[in-house]
């Protein structure tokens, strides 16, 4: 856990120093900069009795309804009611609204965000583009505001804006190494949370090395019940002790095949793709291992 809280530290810094000219250039904390954002006059205020809107097809076919609600209630404290909507009316709350004439401007992934004082609407060609819209309104919640709830005021303000946004590159990806250290499941669940915060849409997993191989193989299942485990050892590798003879190899995991397609289900509900890395034929010695012992 703790080696995740630095990768994840370094690859927050690493965005928000991308970012930091662009931030004082629009005034807005949105990471990544959107290709345009206009602040308005007024707020919308969020509070207990604020209701989301859903395209109907969306609430039939996804989880996404229930993965918004969720996330509004660990930013905001509030747990907001879901609608079904069949219709574009803007009522007043969230309103999440799928395009039924494609926008060729804002492409696949791309939204358009209103926040007025009284209706928030999101609008977008594809639920990966009201995910994302959805993560920029996260983001506008003035920070320290979440307290309000706790502290009794049970409203937030959002600041009335206009944003339009889609991606500049198709591929936005992060890499994870399963490898040198094994992260547990929930583990690199949680990085694809901190991921989709900033509309990354591409997980990278490291899945071999010479330091363990970590997807389960029913076929060939010494490839895990050897080959995931090393001798436990930290610091510099150059300063580390080699494996002494016999020394127990207690370091290491797996993932299940019924764990890589939970993941794969999780991240995709979430917009991000999985990419699997088998390296081969260097960094193979988890593998020849088998065949060496």
């Amino acid at each position: 856990m703790r080696y995740l809280r630095i990768i994840s530290a370094l690859f927050l810094i690493a965005v928000a120093t991308a970012n930091s000219f662009s931030q004082g250039k629009n005034g807005s904390r949105i990471i990544p900069e959107p290709v345009f954002i206009k602040f308005l006059d007024g707020s919308y205020a969020v509070t207990a009795m604020t209701k989301f809107y859903m395209p109907f097809n969306s609430v039939k076919n996804s989880a996404l309804p229930n993965i918004l609600s969720e996330l509004f209630y660990k930013s905001t404290g509030i747990r907001p009611e879901v609608i079904t909507a069949t219709n574009k009316k803007a009522r007043s709350g969230l309103n999440l609204i799928l395009n039924s004439d494609w926008d060729s401007t804002i492409r696949e992934e791309g939204y358009n965000l209103t926040v007025e004082d009284k209706i928030i609407r999101i609008a977008a060609n594809t639920e990966a583009g009201l995910f994302y819209g959805f993560q920029t309104l996260l983001q506008l919640i003035p920070p320290g505001d979440e307290d309000n709830i706790l502290s009794g005021q049970k409203k937030i303000e959002i600041p009335c804006v206009e944003v339009t946004d889609y991606p500049r590159f198709q591929w936005r990806g992060l890499m994870l190494d399963v490898c040198r250290h094994f992260f547990t499941l929930d583990e690199v669940k949680k990085m694809i949370d901190e991921m989709v915060q900033y509309k990354f849409n591409i997980l990278h997993l490291h899945l071999s090395d010479d330091q363990g191989w970590r997807i389960e193989i029913k076929e060939l299942p010494d490839l895990t019940k050897t080959g995931a485990w090393r001798v436990p050892r930290t610091g510099l590798w150059w300063e580390r002790e080699p494996p002494a003879e016999g020394e127990p190899a207690s370091y290491g995991g797996f993932y299940t095949q019924d764990q890589i397609i939970d993941l794969v289900k999780y991240a995709s509900e979430r917009h991000v793709q999985i990419l699997p890395e088998i390296d081969v034929p260097g960094h193979s010695r988890a593998a020849i291992a088998l065949i060496t012992i």
